[in-house]
């Protein structure tokens, strides 16, 4: 019924964006996306809050998620019960595979799923093979002594396992034969002895099923002053994304002509394992960045930007952040597991 519906609504909006103009189809895609969403909205939904951000939120701006993410029943309920009905619902949405239900605001009536479909090499990120001056076995015995003293803290309070990024940059220097020269000040982390670049972060996931916390592709986004707030106001998301876009470019510019190629080396933490997953930058492909529409498909409340075109959509997703104001990423472990990008480099042992 789903799969119908999908093809019924992407043949309309390719019939009516004929001879239209693109800022206008964006809004007509929003749209769409947004009707998508009320036929099944736990397909649509990713995990976007932490216990910790719930437990700070009142009670009205609970019952406002609980609106936006379809979710019956929550006026009679209190704070906790609220964030019980809200943690649910992120839990069964993140355990529906990506790529059942991904759909774009580009839609093409002949492939709905457009942005799934789209060859890899066409996006900004893809992943990758390591590179070849990279030793694994090296990092794992990095990793392995980096971990051991902290197993009883991670077993004590039951926390996601976290490889902090000072210590994941230099192992990753270590393991290419390169050298750490980031530390936040600089496009990349590492220099590897092949000449490459290397952008080294970390982040969690409570469970292999579900979305990670955010990677920061963009922040302390100053240069965009004003214009990114009014931007923003007069819900001009398409301006947004090219704004985005365009910083982004110009930090990776400054160093894409000195390395051979780019690379962002991911380690992605459970309770119980890491795992880590490469990607190859291709700045060219920034041209095929678009806007996906607004976040919450609500003319009263629009917060946040949904980003096309940067990673494919069965891997993860990108969104704009009003009040960050910035541009964050964030996986799908569960799909980069199943298509063998995600490749598990430590286990808690059993005795920890």
């Amino acid at each position: 019924m789903v799969n119908a519906l999908k093809i019924i609504i992407a043949n309309i909006a390719v019939a009516y964006t004929k001879g239209e103009k693109n800022e206008i189809w964006q809004r007509v895609g929003g749209c769409l996306t947004s009707r998508l969403n009320s036929i099944k909205p736990s397909l649509c939904k990713r995990m976007e809050y932490s216990d910790a951000e719930l437990n700070k939120m009142s009670k009205t701006k609970l019952g406002e998620i609980c609106e936006e993410l379809g979710i019956k029943g929550y006026k009679s309920k209190t704070i906790s019960q609220r964030i019980e009905l809200i943690k649910k619902h992120q839990n069964d949405a993140s355990s529906v595979d990506s790529d059942e239900f991904c759909v774009s605001a580009d839609s093409d009536a002949s492939s709905v799923d457009s942005d799934a479909s789209m060859d890899d090499r066409e996006y900004v990120i893809t992943p990758c093979k390591a590179p070849e001056e990279y030793n694994r076995n090296t990092m794992k015995e990095h990793l392995t002594t980096y971990m051991t003293p902290r197993l009883e803290f991670y077993k004590d309070t039951d926390r996601a396992l976290f490889y902090e990024d000072d210590f994941a940059e230099y192992h990753s220097a270590k393991s290419t034969n390169g050298t750490r020269i980031g530390a936040g000040n600089h496009p990349m982390d590492v220099t590897t002895s092949a000449n490459n670049g290397i952008d080294v972060f970390c982040v969690t996931t409570k469970t292999n099923n579900n979305s990670t916390n955010e990677k920061s592709l963009i922040q302390n986004f100053k240069d965009a002053g004003t214009d990114l707030d009014n931007l923003f106001q007069k819900k001009k998301d398409t301006k947004i994304v090219e704004l985005f876009g365009k910083a982004y470019l110009t930090k990776l510019a400054k160093v894409q002509n000195i390395y051979g190629n780019l690379y962002y080396h991911g380690f992605i933490s459970t309770k119980t394992d890491i795992y880590e997953v490469w990607f190859k930058i291709t700045l060219d492909h920034i041209k095929n960045v678009s806007s996906d529409g607004f976040i919450t498909g609500s003319d009263d409340n629009v917060v946040n930007v949904k980003v096309k075109g940067f990673i494919n959509c069965k891997y993860g997703n990108v969104k704009a952040y009003k009040s960050k104001r910035r541009l964050e990423l964030r996986l799908n472990l569960k799909a980069l597991i199943k298509d063998g990008h995600a490749k598990k480099i430590y286990t808690m042992p059993s005795s920890a």
